[in-house]
């Protein structure tokens, strides 16, 4: 199989870093992209690392995590006729002191890139190869209204990875 990559790096754990671990860890902050916004995406599965280019007058929109209101799983995601991917999931509760139905309703219809910004200040951007889709939505009164969107790799795609952006480039996501 050809198109299969090879892993060309030690794994090593720093005692004198341990907060720097290999997922995503406490997010501080999202960014969600409007796919339809996104000019173009360069993505190196050998390097791990991605731009993003913003169509001109389009930004991304922040979303603050607030006691882990936001979530991000991976799980393989075998294929018959390609490569093992990653199903990601980005699991958001929209907490907001201004209206959000504006925002559910795009939300719902919807495709995006997300990008994370960790507590341990590491960039990542999600749903490169396969933009993210709501698979899930509920508002509980319960829990004083509260709505949680889940974000996931479609269903009908091979799946996606996990790319490393620079906090430069993040940081100029949320601007236009």
């Amino acid at each position: 199989m050809a198109c299969l990559k090879r892993i060309s790096q030690d794994l090593a754990f720093d005692c004198a870093n341990p907060g720097l671990i290999s997922g995503i860890a406490g997010i501080e902050e999202a960014i969600i992209l409007n796919y339809e916004d996104v000019s173009s995406i360069s993505a190196s599965p050998s390097t791990g690392g991605a731009v993003v280019t913003m169509k001109a007058g389009t930004r991304g929109y922040t979303v603050q995590a607030v006691k882990n209101s936001i979530q991000v799983t991976e799980a393989a995601r075998a294929n018959d006729n390609a490569p093992t991917m990653v199903e990601i999931s980005v699991v958001m509760k929209l907490l907001s002191s201004l209206p959000v139905v504006s925002y559910i309703i795009g939300l719902m219809s919807g495709s995006f890139l997300v990008a994370v910004k960790t507590k341990n200040n590491q960039y990542f951007i999600l749903g490169c190869t396969s933009p993210l889709e709501v698979s899930d939505f509920a508002t509980d009164s319960a829990t004083d209204g509260v709505s949680t969107a889940t974000l996931k790799t479609p269903d009908g795609s091979c799946g996606d990875f996990r790319y490393s952006i620079s906090a430069a480039l993040y940081n100029s996501l949320k601007t236009v």
